[in-house]
């Protein structure tokens, strides 16, 4: 019995000391450990202290980060002094060094980029809702980028305004119609933004309805023929931002391309990205999906050679239009926040001027841009991505 009562008070003195070995904070022999998060880990010295209850998590999360709804007013048009609401969402952290303006693609809205809160963890953020998408869209219409440059330049003037980031440079993120806008309206206004971060840009909506009408309205082969257009393609091409002839394209584009706009009212005005990136004075991080079913790489690639300053391009392996941020989320992130502190730390005047990037082989590359496009890449465009690495 006496062995019995040795052996038990012994393994109990070993699982005591095991339990304050494991968590010697417990009984106070050591301060609780520390956990780097955020995109900085192993570079920033700042950690937050692991939290075991939920209460305590959001109260450290409600300390750390504010938010509020925001409302600005837009210009309604080119030639129009009419202002249009637009809803948004403010985050603010108490040491941000940079405010990031998020620009979001056609059919989304300030909800779905939530997720981005994530990505821009380290910064102020600003989402909001272009005109006809989200909340408040009452009469109005997307055309693509043309009048959302109006809705960007509120963005900027707010955040200059707001005075928890009005002395912070502004940093703009967008994607699809997004990173298009965010051309064009730093095109327009060259003091907008210290740099920009582009992920998938279309390089004109003529290019866009181009493609969609391919896979709409293709060529129909014909035995001992060839092929041939179908006819109405070219009519629609050429007509395609006409008020008459809208309807009827926006039809084709919705039931063949998935261009759906019936999600959202849509009138389609010519904007050209390739040829606004000429006007570009700040340094620009691309980033794109060689599977992209939208905007194939050679069309990416015109718009980035006309960027005449720092830039930066990197193609990954996303399986769609806007795919490179779930195909591979964490270096993203770290290719995000690399970008931004180079900016911050005005450090990329010591780098290379351009580089890209490529997540994929070349025969890769060509072999996915000709099942998904119907035509080889030229070689010279291949020779450049697989060169530009200096």
């Amino acid at each position: 019995m006496k062995k019995r009562l040795i052996i038990i008070f012994i393994l109990s003195g070993l699982a005591v000391w095991g339990f304050i070995y494991r968590y010697p904070w417990s009984v106070g022999i050591s301060s609780r450990p520390m956990v780097c998060i955020g995109p900085h880990c192993g570079i920033s010295q700042e950690s937050v202290e692991v939290l075991e209850d939920e209460l305590g998590l959001y109260e450290r999360w409600r300390a750390r980060s504010e938010e509020e709804p925001v409302t600005f007013y837009s210009q309604f048009a080119h030639i129009s002094n009419e202002l249009i609401a637009r809803k948004g969402i403010l985050i603010t952290r108490p040491r941000a060094r940079a405010t990031i303006l998020v620009m979001h693609g056609y059919t989304s809205n300030k909800i779905d980029m939530g997720i981005l809160r994530l990505l821009f963890s380290p910064y102020n953020l600003l989402l909001f809702d272009f005109r006809a998408h989200g909340e408040d869209t009452e009469g109005q219409l997307s055309t693509l980028g043309y009048d959302e440059v109006h809705d960007v330049l509120a963005a900027v003037d707010f955040l200059r305004s707001h005075h928890k980031t009005c002395e912070l440079p502004i940093i703009g993120y967008g994607f699809s119609m997004g990173a298009v806008t965010a051309i064009e309206a730093q095109a327009k206004d060259t003091s907008l933004f210290k740099a920009l971060i582009l992920d998938c840009p279309f390089d004109s909506t003529d290019g866009l309805i181009e493609r969609g009408l391919d896979r709409a309205l293709g060529k129909v082969n014909i035995p001992l023929i060839g092929e041939y257009d179908i006819p109405g393609r070219s009519f629609l091409k050429k007509y395609a931002t006409n008020r008459y002839v809208q309807p009827v394209l926006l039809s084709f584009l919705r039931l063949f391309a998935g261009m759906d706009s019936t999600k959202v009212p849509t009138m389609p005005k010519r904007v050209q990205p390739i040829k606004s990136a000429k006007n570009l004075n700040i340094p620009v991080q691309f980033i794109h999906c060689y599977a992209d079913e939208h905007v194939p790489v050679d069309a990416l690639l015109k718009i980035y050679n006309n960027v005449p300053c720092y830039k930066r391009l990197w193609l990954t392996k996303g399986a769609r239009h806007f795919g490179s941020l779930f195909n591979n989320p964490e270096l993203y992130q770290q290719m995000v926040a690399n970008f931004i502190e180079k900016i911050l730390n005005e450090s990329i005047g010591k780098e290379c001027q351009e580089r890209i990037i490529a997540d994929m082989t070349r025969h890769e590359l060509e072999q996915m841009h000709a099942r998904r496009y119907k035509y080889p890449l030229d070689n010279d465009i291949v020779d450049r991505i697989y060169t530009i690495k200096k």
